[in-house]
């Protein structure tokens, strides 16, 4: 028998010791069942250098994984989770709402001393239209052709005490979740006078309202509202001022397709649409029996009807004589952009 000296068996015991030591831990591991702690565990010091504890990702994921298992599968988490997947819903449709209705428009306003004019312009010209049907192009334009600064974008501008341009929608305001029942007011008050709720801008008011006009300048509005057109413009003829409404109209397909991506039950779109269109068409019609072809007091019309579509067809022609029948010299004309071709023409 070969023999071997007392050093190589001297190498040779720490490793059946520890071999025997791992099947000894196999061993227990075997009875103790999945939950005995593993040979890293026991074997490595917690104290020594070369310890490094769980990983901190693997225990997040096992949390998450709870917290899905939780929601997904008991009826308190369902109950929550359901609840948590509206806000999320209602939450995205209302900043789309607020950033379509912000999109496109003007950028900013610019100061205006209120002390230093009259409240009341000599001449008040006011644009008005259910929504989407070209309102605000027009109000743009009316605003550089008669060099009036924006004070409120898409609301009013103004050029001194000579003009001031006017922009409500039917109704005008940010989008709700009922389909009626929505406040009108008799007048769209004078820049000085307004405090309407408009996130972009801050609201405008001046001590000078009520003593020149006897209205409440920190009157509140209702979020949302449609406005009487016959009232206002007869409210400004009782105070001296030429008051023209400008009444818009739109193909109603290109106005129903432009007002769906403001409104933010995208289910129920339709309903809301319908119900808003109904009222706002009844004020506009009101308004075109009662003041076509009265005059101000300054011989200018009253009532100006204007058609998107023949502004979009024949430009320049077309504006022109609209500012003839608001009484504006200008020569400004606007780039047009046909909003309609999209919708009719396959965006072109």
């Amino acid at each position: 028998m070969e023999q071997r000296t007392s050093m190589e068996l001297e190498q040779e015991l720490p490793l059946t010791a520890t071999s025997n030591h791992e099947e000894s831990l196999a061993e227990n591991a075997d009875h103790e069942g999945p939950q005995s702690p593993t040979r890293n565990s026991q074997l490595q010091q917690p104290h020594s250098p070369n310890f490094l504890p769980v990983s901190s990702s693997s225990t997040i994921h096992s949390r998450l994984f709870s917290l899905a298992n939780f929601l997904l599968t008991t009826n308190e988490g369902i109950r929550i989770s359901s609840t948590l997947i509206v806000s999320v819903i209602v939450l995205y449709f209302v900043h789309a709402s607020i950033s379509v209705f912000a999109s496109g428009k003007e950028s900013g306003a610019q100061p205006y001393d209120f002390n230093a004019h009259r409240i009341l312009a000599k001449r008040v010209i006011t644009i008005f239209g259910v929504e989407s049907s070209g309102t605000t192009f027009l109000y743009q334009t009316l605003s550089k052709a008669t060099n009036a600064s924006v004070v409120i974008p898409d609301l009013a501008a103004r050029a001194g005490d000579e003009v001031e341009i006017q922009h409500i929608s039917q109704p005008w305001g940010m989008y709700g979740y009922s389909t009626g029942g929505y406040s009108t007011i008799d007048v769209v008050p004078p820049l000085g006078c307004a405090s309407f709720f408009d996130k972009r801008v801050e609201s405008v008011a001046s001590e000078k309202c009520k003593e020149e006009t006897g209205l409440d300048p920190g009157r509140e509005y209702p979020l949302r509202f449609f406005v009487n057109i016959t009232s206002h413009v007869e409210w400004y003829r009782t105070m001296g001022v030429d008051c023209t409404a400008i009444i818009m109209t739109r193909d109603y397909s290109a106005h129903l397709e432009g007002k769906r991506k403001h409104i933010i039950r995208p289910f129920l779109w339709k309903r809301v649409a319908t119900a808003e269109d109904k009222y706002g068409t009844e004020l506009l019609v009101e308004a075109m029996n009662a003041l076509d072809g009265s005059v101000s007091p300054g011989g200018l019309k009253q009532l100006v009807m204007v058609s998107y579509e023949t502004l979009m067809f024949l430009k320049a022609d077309y504006l022109r004589n609209i500012y003839r029948q608001l009484g504006i010299d200008s020569t400004y004309i606007p780039t047009f952009h046909d909003g309609n071709a999209k919708h009719f023409r396959g965006g072109k």
